[in-house]
């Protein structure tokens, strides 16, 4: 049974990541990778979900696979947990709680706080602590979505570290990076990626428009592809394409600090989710027409520093603080 280790005399303890989406896999990989190297001095190990394992992948990690939730799992002294509202999370948060295991969650986005945490009988459960992404993250969760003070920790992105600058490209090969919106919000939003999709496509009858080119979500069904010139996987696409067109994908936040042109192309917007713009470093277009000046009239920023560099260190900080003080 998954029981309190309160009363347990262990030597060596131990950490157990939940892990139930892929934007989590992403954030943790490169803490996981320095640890398998470093050798800590405690227990870790991953439980991640099918479904996410299957788009996520590191040959130089073993995961545990879990479809649902098991209280077969021998207690850890600290979970780690991502936040999608699943029923598996949402089984290991209960049995945290109800057996005095310190539970700490990500939220790696900057937008739905407060629908991304535990909710039961309509009343919120908060973590011991939270993980969000900057000081701006802290400021939207504790002001606007009223979370709970002095739970949250701004530590960064650490798969957005080390993101560095790319050869220049030209702006009228253009990659877009589509999300499953209509999937997650419906219309609620105010547009949906094929809506996003059929706008764009529209420029390939414009004679200064070279390539335009996607790359899908990891949970979305390749629609359309045909209609692209070229689908490129992961992170490749930036490598070729001058300007990313994006709705608020995390991976416009790798091509900004790649020195790309990127433009949030949201048309009819309600609210606006993109990292990027509410943080005024690129433009939100709603129509087609500002889209084709921002493509060559926007302001394309190379950074000379990433706000992002030495997010892992201080993850790793953050969590062997909380593992070595139980």
């Amino acid at each position: 049974m998954l029981v309190s280790r309160t009363k347990e005399r262990c030597t060596i303890k131990s950490i157990l990541f939940i892990i139930c989406q892929h934007g989590a896999f992403n954030y943790f990989q490169p803490l996981w990778k320095k640890w398998k190297k470093d050798k800590v001095n405690f227990d870790w190990y991953v439980l991640i979900e099918k479904k996410t394992l299957k788009i996520s992948r590191n040959d130089k990690i073993k995961f545990n696979v879990i479809d649902s939730f098991s209280d077969t799992q021998k207690a850890p002294d600290l979970i780690v947990s991502s936040t999608t509202g699943s029923e598996i999370e949402n089984s290991f948060f209960k049995k945290a709680k109800n057996n005095s295991i310190k539970i700490i969650q990500l939220i790696d986005s900057s937008y739905n706080y407060k629908k991304r945490l535990f909710l039961t009988n309509g009343e919120k459960k908060y973590p011991d602590k939270l993980i969000l992404l900057d000081e701006k993250s802290l400021t939207y969760a504790e002001n606007k979505d009223k979370i709970k003070k002095n739970i949250s920790i701004p530590i960064g992105h650490p798969g957005w570290e080390g993101v560095k600058l790319l050869k220049e490209k030209k702006l009228n090969d253009i990659l877009f990076i589509s999300q499953p919106i209509s999937d997650d919000y419906k219309k609620e939003l105010g547009y949906t990626q094929q809506e996003v999709i059929n706008d764009l496509l529209k420029l390939k009858n414009e004679k200064f428009i070279n390539s335009i080119n996607i790359s899908y979500h990891p949970r979305e069904k390749e629609n359309n592809k045909n209609l692209f010139d070229r689908v490129f996987k992961d992170n490749e696409g930036l490598n070729k394409c001058g300007t990313i067109v994006g709705m608020f994908s995390s991976l416009m936040v790798n091509a900004y600090y790649s020195g790309r042109n990127v433009i949030s192309f949201q048309p009819s917007l309600k609210n606006n989710l993109d990292f990027l713009s509410q943080r005024g470093l690129i433009n939100v277009v709603t129509t087609l027409e500002d889209l084709k000046k921002n493509i060559f009239d926007g302001c394309i920023v190379r950074p000379e520093k990433n706000p992002f560099n030495g997010s892992r260190e201080r993850l790793d900080r953050f969590l062997q603080d909380q593992i070595n003080f139980l």
